[in-house]
Parts: structure tokens; sequence; C-alpha cells
């Protein structure tokens, strides 16, 4: 209780702080409330001054509240939720990665098993690298072996940001258009691949309106931990986008 009435009052301070509240509102208000309903006997004026102040603090106070709780409303909008599912599942992938069918596999599961599990996609999406020319070898075949519509996105430089973002935009949209997949539910991945091509699949969520996903795990020996995966699906737009 006391640290919301410590960090009310801190909120009001600033506001009476600013050029409108103290110089304007604060001085000239209660005058005003003076001129129309002063002329009482007693301490009639000075009541009336009292409360006029009261009333600016009080609107200071109450527009500090108000914009907390705006604050926290977008904050919740941009919290990191589980992983649901999803129609479309547009994948980057880095040179280690590979996706064996189902009902073929021996330990851990690799970041493109683990999202297709969880989010069981009728369509995968793959984004590779000119570094990676064996896409169809590494997941192709395994995601139609599981029944999985498949296609491969190869984006020119994923060293140069102003190569790789625009381009990751322009040839996935168009793979989701030819697969008159642009208006199904879709996960856009950001783990895979180098830190350039995370920040073209974020840019790749904001144009789609889709939300973008992330899984985490704990290494030991530079591999993951077993049992350790933990995915989480954000929107990109409402993370990084204005806040006022």
């Amino acid at each position: 209780m006391r640290g919301t009435v410590r960090s009310a009052v801190a909120g009001a301070t600033r506001y009476l702080g600013s050029v409108l509240v103290g110089v304007l509102l604060a001085p000239v208000l209660p005058d005003v409330a003076v001129d129309l309903f002063g002329g009482g006997p007693g301490w009639g004026d000075a009541l009336l001054r009292v409360g006029a102040l009261l009333v600016v603090i009080l609107a200071c106070v109450f527009t500090f509240q108000l914009q907390v709780r705006l604050a926290a409303r977008r904050s919740r909008a941009a919290v990191l939720t589980g992983i649901g599912t999803c129609e479309v599942l547009v994948l980057p992938i880095g040179l280690r990665c590979v996706y064996r069918p189902s009902g073929r596999r021996t330990g851990p599961r690799s970041i493109p098993e683990w999202l297709v599990d969880h989010c069981r996609p009728d369509t995968v999406v793959v984004v590779s690298s000119p570094q990676i020319d064996d896409v169809e070898e590494k997941l192709g075949r395994g995601l139609s072996a599981d029944g999985i519509r498949f296609a491969s996105v190869q984006l020119p430089d994923v060293s140069d940001p102003k190569v790789a973002i625009p381009e990751a935009e322009r040839r996935i949209c168009d793979a989701l258009a030819a697969l008159d997949r642009t208006e199904r539910r879709t996960y856009v991945d950001t783990t895979g691949g180098n830190v350039i091509m995370s920040l073209a699949m974020l840019r790749v969520g904001v144009v789609l309106g889709a939300e973008c996903t992330y899984l985490a795990s704990a290494y030991r020996g530079g591999e993951p931990v077993p049992g350790t995966q933990v995915g989480r699906a954000f929107a990109p737009a409402a993370l990084f986008g204005p806040t006022t």
C-alpha cells in the first residue's frame, strides 16, 4: 500500500513539474475558482484555493495511474505465450538442421522436429542460405514422409541485412501465395539460422500479421539437454511496435 501511494505521489510530482500544470493550471485554477464561487464569509476563499489545488493534484495522480495501466496492458499484449497449433510454419534452418520422420527418430529432437510436433502444420516453408544446398535431403523427404507439404526458399545473402530482410519478405510471401496459404494461420520461427535470418523472420512475421516462435533449451557439451526445450510464441508487431 505504501509503495503504491509513494509511486502515485512520485507520478503526480512529475506532472506538477511540467509547464502546463506547474505554470498554468496550479497557479491559475485557484484564482478561477475564487472568481467563480468566492466572496463567501470567513475562510471560504482560502478553502476554495486549497480545493482547487487538490483537484490539480488528484488529476495528476489519476493521469499517472492511467498511464501505468495502459503500459501494463501493452506489455501484456507482448508477453511470450506457449506455442499452439498452426497451418503454416515458416522455418529458417542452419547447417546442422535435420528432420526425421516421426516414426524413425532416436535421441533428442531437432528444432524442426520439435516445432512440427507441437505446431502440427500441414505446410512448412523452409528458409535456407546459399551454404545449405541439400534442403531436400535434410528436411524435404522427412516432411513429405509425415504427409506435410513442403516448399523451399533460399535467401541470396544471409550476412547482409539489406539483402536478407527484403528478400525474405518478398520470397516468403511469394511462396505462400503460390501455395495458396497466405490467409492461413502462420507461425514464423526465429530460432534457426543466424541473427540476420532471425531479424528477417521478425520482419516477415510483422508483414504477414503472424506470430513468431522461439525455441530455447539448456545445453550441455554443446548439445541440447533432452526434455529441456521450451517454445514460446509472440506477436512481433506488439513486441516492437510503438508504445505511445
